[in-house]
């Protein structure tokens, strides 16, 4: 075993934990929500499960993670209505204006093409 780690190989952890980026280990969620629930859809640059304090990414070479609060697998580019950003530990990188003028231009082209 010791070999296997020198090498590199990862090991499952012992105990699931319910992982928290930002915020380590909290308490389990009485329960995790569907999807549906809370309308799961497509992110955009600013906003996306990738940057949430909730989002863990599975260490095994898979494109999906999965959510501390939502059932199934989640993609880091999605978004949904519990989203929380994770803070920048260098501060914010654009002004306010700025944030929301991008906003303001990917949600323009979100309804205005129909994407969820």
């Amino acid at each position: 075993m010791i070999q296997q780690l020198k090498e590199g190989a990862r090991q499952p952890p012992a105990v699931p934990v319910n992982r928290q980026r930002g915020g380590g280990v909290t308490a389990p969620p009485a329960f995790k929500r569907g999807q549906a629930e809370v309308n799961y859809r497509r992110g955009y640059p600013l906003r996306q499960c990738g940057v949430c304090v909730m989002y863990w990414h599975r260490h095994t070479h898979q494109m999906w993670g999965g959510c501390t609060q939502v059932h199934g697998n989640i993609t880091p580019y999605g978004l949904c209505d519990l989203y929380r950003e994770l803070r920048n530990p260098f501060g914010p990188v654009l002004s306010t204006s700025e944030r929301k003028d991008i906003e303001n231009h990917f949600e323009y082209h979100r309804t205005r093409k129909g994407i969820r």
